[in-house]
């Protein structure tokens, strides 16, 4: 079946990895430094073992908050702080900017994506993230907004890779059959399951050349 679509996994293949351990660094500090402001003053170390279990911290999806201001609210709650929707949000916005300057786009990102664009094909992308909005800010920013056709965020579908629903709605939102769709991501485990619905799956190594990508269409 021709390929007509070319959908990438964004963190990790459009977007490259840094210097990961300063970019957690940052982001304790941005909670760190909101933490100071309710008169709570951690060390990097207390922060560090707070905010262990984050990302597994169980939190139920909200219309009001997403996944990621949820668990904030949740692990504030537990040590006595109460917030506000309007804070959450507030500080959620800014919260990932230290991190995200050590995750920056690929240089040859926007030159791929034209390069398809001008073969005719439909690009899009499919991000398991729980903070949807910040991956819409940093897109628009990053000029990828304008050059993809269709972006799946988990937080905002409420589905996330591996499961082959949400794969299955990228090519629906292309109005395409999954076969006609070839996917590009890092992470064998999450990713693969683009070749359970379908898709033909090509997996892509973090921080390497992109451009071998048009050799596979």
């Amino acid at each position: 079946m021709q390929t007509k679509a070319v959908l990438f996994d964004l963190f990790g293949t459009l977007l490259v990895y840094g210097n990961m351990d300063r970019a957690f660094g940052l982001w304790y500090d941005s909670i760190a430094g909101a933490l100071r402001t309710f008169g709570r003053e951690l060390s990097g170390g207390e922060v560090k073992k707070l905010f262990k279990n984050f990302f597994n911290t169980p939190a139920a999806y909200s219309d009001e908050l997403t996944i990621y201001e949820r668990r904030i609210e949740l692990i504030l709650n537990g040590i006595g702080i109460k917030v506000s929707k309007e804070w959450l949000h507030e500080f959620s916005d800014h919260s990932m900017d230290g991190w995200q300057r050590e995750v920056q786009l690929h240089p040859e990102a926007l030159d791929l994506l034209d390069a398809l664009k001008g073969r005719g094909l439909k690009t899009g992308i499919v991000s398991n993230f729980d903070h949807y909005p910040h991956v819409r800010k940093i897109l628009r920013s990053m000029g990828l907004a304008q050059r993809l056709d269709t972006v799946i965020l988990s937080g905002e579908v409420r589905m996330k890779k591996p499961d082959v629903r949400i794969f299955k709605l990228a090519a629906e939102t292309l109005e395409l059959a999954p076969g006609e769709v070839l996917f590009v991501g890092d992470d064998a485990e999450e990713d693969s399951g683009a070749k359970n619905a379908g898709m033909r799956w090509l997996y892509y190594k973090n921080g390497t050349p992109l451009t071998p990508i048009l050799q596979e269409l």
